[in-house]
């Protein structure tokens, strides 16, 4: 697995955008240019917007606006040197946008710049570029960033005000909250019906993420989140000021804010005071907001409903995507284009929009879901007005990402080993493709397995205690055998955790080896130093840290043992391992002192059908979900 230092790296294309004193006017700079580490000069070029144009021909309208001369030549070497051959985000595209103090909006930031087109596709869609947009702010409460220690909290709230449009935003919430909150290492918190008081109350408390649905405005020239009222049907406005002096007495800051709110990506009449922008100005590191205000035009209840069915469906292929990707401890760039492709993957039709207009402030309707998104003239000297397009926009095209720093947040991969409240066994944390969980660093000892026994007043008796005598060996040390699985996942449910499949008991023992049809932990080739099997002559168990004391080296001089590298001990031999398949299935693993050395090997699983089947060679250890963690977490702080 790659280490979060190699996950982090992304090469950085910045741009600088403003709007110099000439109508229709672009002013584009490139800043230290990645390939030959020098500023270029910078170039004005017109804003052509003043005709009619379909997606693509928008998009690459604003392609050819940034990308002309040194500076497309640049970019391009760059995309080719830093994207091709790559399975993840190597190159960011970043648009620093320079406002004037002058200028009483700055459109730059209105304009859909996730449309740039190359004449081949668009750049949004490409899984190994980012596109983000960074402004020209001073951060006022600059902190250094600290690792998160998981879990990562996360807060998912809505508001949803009578007296205002309706978007089903229970529903909204309810799907999300259900597509996201089985995701680790995340602590999901829903909270619905946002109040302000409720909503200070919990963001106070401490989330590294918050993700709000619903309205957003432009009040008297202020950005604003709308709210329900606690009484009546009127909304409440939390106006972007409020919200960052909450986060600023907030326990946990949140390093991220996802806004699926109308005008949240939109800077206000003050320059850069939108609520993104006051967020990003008051410290938190990413900002992922809309920069477009959905809206449904179809004619009948049916269709509306059938458009509401759709875009829930958008939010959860979405959502669950850019929250899974963060959970591998990437970065939220490679999170956004994960949601990006969760959406082209799944409505790929989207593309295929019709004839963009720039209209007048006219009220022409579409019979299609529209997206609305307004342009302000590039200079106070430009003579046109607010202009109104209504588009079939691609759905992938509508969030949008602001950005400080480099994109990751601090979070990492839980503590491992860390001791177990209920047994106080050391456990390993194990991360794959295929989830992540925790598992015991050693089988459960003859002496762990007896307080449980104690406790819950049962009869059992180490089975080794006289077979050791005049050998100095602590045999309370040994592993706990003679156990049936049955009684194995009693433990398990006393302690708080599970008895793991056969599938985590072979992720944990090759967990970070490359090969993972590799026979032992340590490779291909049996080392009898290491482990006891049948070729040692031993034929008894040894106590569970014996193996970690073996050492051997290969012909490179690397360190080998009987354990894996995420940390799980005596896996080969010893005694072999209780597993339950997740249709009930006995399955041992890891073979015993008993076995030969090719029926200890990691590949092979043994079937036992006899429900009582107990052995002298046969122990367990556990495993834990990330939920049964974070449950073991609460019970520590009641």
């Amino acid at each position: 697995m790659s280490t979060v230092a190699e996950e982090r790296t992304i090469t950085n294309f910045h741009l600088q955008l403003s709007a110099p004193e000439s109508p229709d006017k672009l002013r584009v700079r490139l800043v230290d240019d990645p390939i030959t580490r020098r500023n270029i000069e910078p170039s004005d070029v017109e804003f052509p917007l003043k005709q009619t144009y379909d997606v693509k021909s928008l998009g690459r309208v604003l392609y050819e606006c940034l990308f002309r001369g040194e500076i497309r030549q640049s970019f391009e070497t760059c995309r080719e040197e830093h994207c091709t051959g790559k399975d993840r985000v190597g190159l960011r595209l970043i648009l620093d946008i320079q406002n004037s103090p002058d200028q009483e909006k700055d459109p730059l930031l209105s304009l859909p710049w996730e449309l740039l087109h190359d004449d081949k596709d668009w750049l949004a869609l490409d899984p190994t570029l980012s596109i983000t947009r960074r402004l020209n702010i001073q951060r006022r409460d600059e902190q250094d960033q600290e690792k998160i220690r998981p879990p990562m909290r996360v807060l998912l709230t809505c508001a949803e005000p009578d007296d205002k449009p309706r978007f089903g935003g229970e529903r909204f919430l309810n799907e999300v909250f259900e597509a996201i909150q089985p995701i680790e290492p995340l602590k999901v918190v829903k909270l619905p019906h946002a109040t302000l008081e409720e909503l200070e109350s919990h963001i106070k408390q401490g989330f590294h993420i918050v993700h709000f649905l619903g309205h957003g405005a432009i009040i008297k020239n202020r950005a604003a989140l709308l709210l329900e009222h606690d009484v009546s049907p009127t909304f409440d406005i939390l106006l972007a000021t409020s919200l960052v002096n909450w986060i600023k007495q907030a326990t946990i800051r949140p390093r991220l804010m996802v806004l699926t709110a109308c005008h949240s990506g939109n800077p206000s009449a003050f320059g850069f005071l939108g609520v993104a922008t006051a967020l990003l100005d008051a410290g938190v590191e990413a900002v992922v907001a809309m920069q477009a205000e959905l809206y449904i035009t179809t004619r009948t209840e049916h269709d509306m409903a059938m458009q509401m069915e759709l875009e829930i469906d958008e939010a959860r292929q979405f959502t669950q995507a850019f929250y899974q990707t963060l959970a591998k401890h990437l970065t939220v760039d490679e999170a956004m284009q994960a949601g990006r492709k969760a959406l082209i993957n799944e409505y790929p039709r989207r593309l295929d929009a019709g004839v963009i207009k720039l209209l007048d402030d006219s009220e022409e309707q579409s019979t299609k879901p529209t997206i609305q998104w307004r342009e302000r003239p590039l200079t106070p000297l430009a003579s046109a007005g607010l202009t109104k397009s209504k588009i079939p926009f691609p759905g992938w095209a509508v969030p949008i990402l602001f950005l400080h720093g480099d994109g990751w947040l601090g979070q990492g991969a839980p503590e491992s080993p860390i001791p177990w409240e209920k047994d106080q066994k050391e456990m390993i944390y194990v991360e794959v493709e295929e989830g992540s969980f925790y598992i015991d660093k050693y089988p459960v000892t003859c002496d762990e397995y007896w307080k449980f026994v104690q406790e819950r007043g049962y009869s059992w008796q180490n089975p080794w205690r006289d077979k050791y005598e005049g050998e100095g060996v602590d045999v309370d040390a040994l592993p706990a055998t003679g156990i049936t699985l049955d009684e194995a996942l009693e433990y398990a449910q006393w302690a708080g955790k599970h008895i793991p499949t056969p599938a985590e008991w072979q992720q944990a023992a090759l967990s970070g080896y490359p090969d993972k049809q590799a026979p032992f932990p340590w490779g291909h080739r049996f080392l009898g130093n290491l482990c006891n099997t049948q070729e040692s002559g031993y034929l008894k168990p040894r106590p569970v840290k014996w193996s970690s004391a073996q050492r051997a080296y290969d012909e490179h001089g690397k360190m080998l043992s009987n354990s894996s590298l995420a940390g799980m001990c005596d896996i080969v031999g010893n005694v072999a391992e209780w597993t339950q398949t997740e249709d009930g299935q006995s399955v041992l693993c890891g073979g015993s002192f008993r076995d030969p050395s090719d029926h200890c090997t990691i590949q092979r699983l043994r079937l036992i059908s006899q429900r009582d089947f107990k052995n002298r060679a046969v122990g367990f250890r556990c495993a834990a979900s990330w939920s049964e963690f974070i449950e073991q977490q609460h019970h520590d702080t009641d």
